[in-house]
């Protein structure tokens, strides 16, 4: 008699697949995502307002910052006269905030109570919004907060914040503690 082969059958290997599948299907579907959507939108803020400042010095001109906070989007415009208008011929660029994030204000912010998703204490409007100018020195207009939220699948609002400092155009990035509600500067 002849020895048989102990092996799975092909059945068997697909039957595997489909299980692991769909138990890895229903794993996914927990995970929450928003968190990561917050922590997204923050670095985008933090780039556009970043090359602001790169462009502010490069190229020897103020940058003007708008911040949509209706449509949730940021308006960049090159000042390449420095007149604090848009003219023929200066660049304008619109970054919109990802699907699902938003400006938004908090019940307290990183440095006390906020009444707007944008708070400096010598913000100008430009365009109707909110703005701040980048100097040809790396400098910024005024210092800055901006409030960002993302809604979570526990119907909580995850909230983050950004400040720039005046001085020096540099900023910082924190996320806010659930459990007792206070902003924790996160790494870079």
């Amino acid at each position: 008699m002849r020895a048989r082969r102990r092996a799975f059958s092909l059945m068997e290997v697909l039957l595997v697949l489909v299980i692991t599948g769909i138990a890895a299907a229903m794993a996914v579907s927990r995970i929450d995502f928003s968190r990561y959507q917050a922590d997204a939108v923050v670095q985008t803020i933090r780039a556009t307002l970043e090359k602001a400042q790169r462009d502010a010095i490069t190229r020897g001109h103020n940058v003007i910052v708008s911040f949509d906070t209706a449509s949730g989007r940021i308006e960049v415009v090159w000042d390449a006269n420095n007149n604090g208008a848009v003219d023929a011929g200066e660049r304008v660029v619109w970054v919109p905030l990802e699907r699902g994030n938003s400006f938004s204000v908090p019940s307290a912010g990183v440095n006390g109570a906020v009444t707007a998703s944008i708070v400096g204490a010598t913000l100008h409007t430009f365009n109707s919004m909110p703005s701040v100018t980048y100097r040809r020195d790396g400098s910024v207009s005024t210092d800055l907060e901006i409030y960002t939220a993302t809604n979570g699948r526990r119907a909580a609002k995850i909230y983050r914040a950004i400040t720039v400092f005046q001085a020096t155009g540099r900023t910082a990035w924190y996320r806010r503690n659930d459990q007792n509600a206070q902003w924790v500067q996160a790494a870079l």
